[in-house]
């Protein structure tokens, strides 16, 4: 255990274990070296405002816990998972950074997951036309605001019974997503009756594979086909909303109640999205005489987005009615 006032505190315990069972020369006889790591991390938010780092690690030979002598609850304890994060805001400015690393194992299957490293970045709506120094009333324009958010991932996955770089990195799956929200403050319609609120967004996905399914009649079963390379797959969706407001107040002569506020508040609105990943999909066989519609990318880090054209009306009615006292 180490720390340091006002900056860390941190916890790390690393064990070795070497395990023999039954003699030398028995069919059964084990000899197994396993080893386990356990370490956390805080750091104190006033060491360095802004900026903050903190781990979590619980880590090790999946058959450490297995052969602990005399600890039942351990011996039977198959999941573990890790994770270290770092993340970091600028002031004054509208960008956030985040870093991790993440791992889970299963110690009964012996099968590891790594994530690392995945990377999330994040930009505050942005007025790219908005005036330095504000002179008169703004113009619409000024008003158009754009944000962004996206994430970046890596997995590998392997058994720790046979290790092997190269297949290790033939299990590599990457991938991305991007955010760009787009939203327009128009200024007030029919009088300043109406409130007009229309907004685009758009987002895109990099992918890292593609996984084809095809009936293999030979065989009776489906086979699948991974292709490696750089794909993506876009989407786009547009809306826009109208709301106003209406008031009317009832008052009393002679009551404990001085009046009645009836405030009502409706809202319309229209949406409709595209159909832009229709070419990622495709038909094919499952079984003899039955077929299903397959993504190119159902499997990956990132699935793709779903096809068809959507589209929709909302209407939404608020009605308030509130009362003044004596």
């Amino acid at each position: 255990t180490y720390r340091k006032r006002y900056r860390y505190n941190r916890n790390l315990n690393f064990s070795v274990q070497t395990t023999k069972l039954n003699f030398k020369g028995d069919p059964d006889y084990l000899k197994n070296k396993s080893f386990f790591l356990t370490w956390s991390h805080s750091v104190d938010s006033r060491a360095r405002p802004g900026t903050s780092f903190s781990a979590s690690v619980n880590a090790g030979s999946t058959r450490f816990n297995q052969l602990i002598p005399n600890n039942a609850q351990l011996n039977f304890q198959n999941q573990l998972g890790s994770s270290i994060t770092y993340s970091k805001n600028w002031a004054g400015k509208p960008y956030n950074l985040t870093l991790s690393a993440n791992h889970n194992q299963n110690n009964r299957t012996r099968l590891i997951n790594l994530s690392l490293p995945d990377v999330g970045f994040t930009v505050n709506t942005l007025y790219p036309f908005q005036k330095k120094e504000a002179v008169g009333s703004p113009k619409w324009y000024e008003k158009l605001g754009i944000g962004y958010n996206g994430n970046f991932r890596n997995q590998v996955s392997f058994y720790d019974t046979a290790f092997n770089l190269k297949r290790v990195i033939d299990t590599l799956q990457w991938g991305a997503q991007h955010n760009f929200p787009v939203i327009l403050a128009l200024p007030p319609i029919l009088g300043g009756a109406v409130i007009v609120s229309p907004s685009v967004s758009y987002s895109q996905v990099w992918i890292a594979q593609q996984f084809r399914r095809k009936w293999n009649p030979a065989q009776q079963k489906v086979d699948t086909t991974i292709t490696k390379g750089f794909f993506q797959d876009h989407q786009a969706s547009f809306s826009i909303g109208f709301n106003t407001a209406f008031f009317g107040t009832y008052s009393f002569k002679k009551s404990r109640v001085m009046a009645i506020r009836h405030v009502v508040r409706p809202t319309f609105s229209l949406n409709y999205r595209p159909d832009l990943s229709k070419r990622n999909f495709y038909t094919d066989t499952v079984y003899p005489g039955v077929t299903r519609r397959f993504s190119l990318y159902e499997g990956g880090l990132y699935s793709g987005f779903s096809e068809g054209r959507t589209g929709g009306i909302g209407f939404q009615f608020d009605n308030k009615i509130g009362r003044a006292h004596v």
